[in-house]
């Protein structure tokens, strides 16, 4: 039987905090439930790098970006893994900072043709 892979994406800055509590008894649970293969990645501390808008993935038919970082690799991870999980502190009604810089980062999912997502991407 393989193990689902499984992708927890913390946005907290602690890693002994209400959101590390949280993932670690969501995990718990999970494997309770199921064989899974983990991966928790602190996203704050890899300090993703912005997007720059450039667009140069528009045109491209699979999840292409200029910069070949840490931040892109990630997000191929995330579209390569079977269960992914947020799991972040609110800050004024949102999203932490490095959370909203990771899902801007999701540009080249989009299809600019059809005002979607791509289908059948290949990361």
């Amino acid at each position: 039987m393989t193990k689902t892979q499984v992708l927890v994406l913390n946005g907290s800055w602690n890693n002994n905090g209400n959101s590390a509590w949280l993932i670690n008894k969501f995990l718990e649970g999970l494997k309770q439930e199921m064989e899974i293969e983990e991966k928790i990645v602190n996203v704050p501390r890899m300090n993703p790098k912005s997007c720059y808008g450039c667009l140069q993935c528009r045109n491209k038919d699979d999840f292409y970006c200029v910069q070949k970082d840490e931040t892109f690799k990630l997000a191929k991870d995330i579209l390569n893994t079977e269960i992914v999980v947020f799991a972040f502190p609110i800050y004024y009604f949102n999203m932490p900072g490095p959370i909203k810089t990771l899902l801007d980062r999701f540009v080249p999912s989009y299809d600019w043709d059809n005002n979607g997502l791509k289908q059948n991407l290949t990361p």
